[in-house]
């Protein structure tokens, strides 16, 4: 499993467990994670899931870019890792009947931004950096290029996914795409356990349909399109030189 599951008192943990890739999201981990977000998301005694990447330095690098390059000659690859893939994480974590905290640990690029913009609340270390990189490799961001920029301020995300730039937790924070700051890890374990425990305290089946609305209203089938778009345009020679010049680096 390329992800573990940590069960609190009213919350679960979801960790994608790939420290030494950067928790870098292949078919299996981003697989892995949309079974398990389905799965807990499905339990009657817990009120949250908080999602977060193993380790002190990556809540996800993104997309592993071994199997982005290896997708670059294969269209039906290229199809399985980001719209299987990455599109059924998506659509997990907007299908979960219960609320989702995004717990930011470290660096957040590319799916591992986007993980953040689709999650219901989101927490960062405030040496976390976060950013949409794909348009150096010749791809696109897609969520952040259909729903995600209603959901925050939307100039900011156009400038991440045209730029490829990062920006820190204080600035994300500044223009909303999470919740707070918190100095370190051990001050985000507590920040979430926190706020499940206030999820907790609440209605049950109105914290589950409140859940619903919100995440109808990041649905749309503009991801589904954005998705199929990313599949058809990895195969291309471009995306591979780009790709291999920053293996190497």
């Amino acid at each position: 499993m390329a992800v573990k599951i940590i069960n609190e008192k009213n919350f679960s943990w979801i960790v994608i467990d790939r420290k030494d890739k950067g928790n870098a999201l292949n078919y299996e981990t981003l697989n892995d994670l949309s079974n398990a977000i389905s799965e807990q998301g499905n339990r009657d005694d817990i009120y949250a899931i908080a999602i977060t990447g193993e380790g002190e330095k990556f809540f996800s690098g993104g997309t592993d870019l071994n199997e982005v390059l290896d997708s670059t000659d294969d269209i039906n690859k290229s199809w399985k890792l980001m719209y299987d893939g990455l599109g059924n994480v998506i659509k997990s974590v907007l299908n979960c009947k219960l609320p989702v905290i995004a717990a930011v640990n470290g660096y957040a690029l590319g799916a591992g931004f986007e993980l953040i913009e689709v999650s219901d609340l989101a927490y960062a270390v405030k040496n976390a950096k976060l950013g949409l990189p794909a348009v150096k490799w010749g791809m696109i961001p897609p969520y952040s290029s259909t729903m995600g920029q209603f959901l925050s301020s939307s100039k900011l995300v156009s400038y991440l996914a045209l730029t490829g730039e990062m920006i820190t937790a204080e600035d994300a924070y500044k223009f909303g795409l999470i919740n707070g700051v918190v100095d370190d890890i051990n001050s985000l374990k507590q920040k979430v356990e926190e706020i499940a425990n206030k999820l907790s305290s609440n209605d049950r089946r109105a914290l589950i349909e409140i859940k619903q609305l919100l995440a109808r209203n990041k649905q749309s089938y503009m991801v589904d399109l954005a998705l199929s778009i990313m599949s058809a345009i990895i195969p291309r020679k471009e995306v591979k030189e780009s790709v291999e010049k920053f293996s190497k680096k």
